[in-house]
């Protein structure tokens, strides 16, 4: 036992039930988790939870203890479903591309849940992309590879991620030299039911919400941004491609969006900025596989791990060996060549009307060419979930996981026809306000009640709801999504609406400037100014 760490007879055990919020703090060192693990260190800490560097007492053994360390969350029984079902998950898949999980419970003298993992030292790749910039491609490659590894083992195991992105890929060094993708956080993995055994049938259905999303949305595919009750392995492949996007450039493929409602939209409606436009250096045979992996044509995408990986096998020459020497900026003479360009069609990277290939509808065509100017429109984005709203502000560069739901059948849907018969229509209130605002949707007059009106159609599509009061108008244009509407309300900026909450406080809408004015993008800060503005839902634990 190190020095300083106290043995289980030293150890006053709390009571049962702790009143008040305990914050992760030096004073949980030297505790003995589960009757085995002492904590050591305090290697980090979130908004649920911390995680500690800890030491099997009998055996020695080095390892990282996850705790939710607050009463009023370790009582809650989706959380702790969920935090239950992340150790299940990763201890499920054998693979030295997933962080093993070896043992879980619940500590006897606290209450609280934990769950004891291999002790990793190294850096995620947010920390990497942030400390380089952009990736020597043959090095993106690599991890690339690795990472599609680790995906397809978990795949064949049939459990789907659903939250890939650089922070949770984590490179470490092996013994033997050369570095190692590691996958971490199945906190919101789907895991066969069956899985479960009979008498735990209820263990995902309380975390499930059918039509609402969970993972971070920067690299949340167009099935997930839409709130699809059927998610697959293909939104894996969709986010390892925004991953490989980001490796390579820096840079991501909706980067500008401000406003949480803003960014989904996109992600469902805009096209994808070629790779080589912001990376012209990439090979072209890596950047065919970056946009075949996020391309919005289902049948097109790498149907899991298994293909994406053996793409990448087949340009990675022999072992995918990443070393730390080959993780620095790129050099001048590489930044300023200009591969050739990649030959694969642009159906890759436009909006598809349906999951065959099917040519976008001039309906379609419609809908994204309004969904275009919603970069001068929206100033807030809010979304309406089934247990409630919440507003995201932050930084592209810094996201933090944003969880915002969660699915529950492994099956992947297709993505929604621009045909309003194909998929079944959904009608949502949206509140509009100051009183007496006049309302019209797509040119037609709106009857308002109580505050609200009533918008319909498919999910995937949009609405433009214009508000008059006097001389004041405004247009906002409003997605349907399974979860509800994008944003939930709309307001006519007016003395009679200036009580209403700020930015970041509730939703808001904008107006068209008058004539003699530019119009104002967004009364958000830019993306890469000031700090991070995150409000969190209490479903996040990192």
């Amino acid at each position: 036992m190190e020095q300083g760490a106290k043995k289980p007879s030293e150890l006053a055990p709390p009571p049962p039930r702790i009143r008040g919020p305990i914050t992760p703090n030096p004073d949980l060192i030297g505790h003995l988790i589960g009757d085995k693990y002492v904590l050591l260190r305090l290697i980090g800490r979130g908004g649920m939870g911390a995680v500690y560097e800890a030491r099997h007492e009998q055996t020695g053994k080095r390892c990282a203890v996850k705790l939710l360390v607050s009463p009023e969350l370790s009582l809650n029984e989706g959380l702790v479903r969920r935090f239950y079902r992340e150790a299940r998950a990763s201890s499920q898949i054998e693979s030295e591309h997933i962080v093993q999980v070896f043992d879980s419970g619940s500590d006897a003298y606290t209450g609280f849940p934990y769950m004891v993992m291999e002790f990793l030292a190294g850096e995620d790749l947010e920390h990497t992309v942030r400390r380089v910039g952009p990736i020597e491609p043959s090095a993106a490659a690599a991890i690339a590879l690795q990472a599609a590894t680790g995906l397809a083992r978990a795949h064949e195991a049939g459990i789907i991620h659903r939250d890939i992105k650089p922070g949770n890929l984590f490179l470490t060094t092996r013994d033997t030299g050369g570095m190692v993708v590691k996958i971490l956080d199945f906190g919101i993995a789907k895991v066969k039911m069956e899985g479960y055994g009979k008498n735990n049938s209820n263990a995902l259905g309380a975390l499930t919400k059918t039509g609402s999303m969970l993972g971070t949305p920067l690299y949340m595919s167009p099935e997930q941004a839409r709130g699809a009750s059927k998610v697959d392995a293909r939104s894996d492949v969709w986010s390892l491609g925004v991953v490989m996007y980001n490796l390579l450039s820096a840079r991501l493929p909706f980067e500008d969006m401000t406003a949480l409602g803003e960014l989904l939209i996109a992600i469902v409606t805009s096209d994808i900025p070629p790779l080589q436009d912001r990376a012209p250096w990439v090979p072209p045979e890596l950047a065919e596989i970056v946009h075949t992996a996020m391309s919005r044509d289902l049948a097109q995408r790498y149907q899991d791990g298994s293909q994406m990986r053996d793409a990448l096998a087949r340009i990675v020459p022999g072992t995918p060996t990443v070393t730390s020497e080959m993780l620095t900026p790129l050099s001048p003479d590489l930044r300023s060549s200009v591969a050739s360009k990649v030959s694969m069609g642009v159906e890759h990277l436009r909006v598809s009307s349906t999951n065959t290939g099917t040519a976008v509808t001039a309906a379609s065509e419609e809908r994204r060419r309004r969904s275009n100017l919603l970069v001068p429109l929206v100033a807030a984005g809010a979304i309406a979930l089934t247990a409630g709203g919440f507003l995201l502000w932050r930084r592209m560069h810094k996201d933090a996981p944003v969880p915002v739901g969660l699915t529950h059948d492994q099956t992947a849907v297709p993505v929604p026809s621009s045909s309003a018969s194909s998929v079944e229509s959904k009608t949502f209130p949206l509140e509009v306000g100051p009183e007496g605002v006049e309302v019209t949707v797509d040119g037609t007059r709106a009857q308002v009640q109580s505050g609200k009106i009533d918008l319909s159609g498919a999910p995937g599509t949009t609405r433009v709801v214009k508000l008059s009061l006097k001389n004041v108008t405004a247009e906002q244009t409003v997605a349907i999504t399974l979860a509800g509407l994008l944003p939930a309300r709309v307001d006519l900026p007016t003395a009679a609406s200036s009580s209403r909450p700020p930015a970041g406080k509730g939703a808001t809408a904008n107006t068209k400037p008058p004539a003699d004015q530019p119009p104002a993008k967004s009364d958000v800060p830019p993306a890469k100014k000031g700090p991070d503005k995150v409000e969190r839902d209490l479903s996040e634990f990192k």
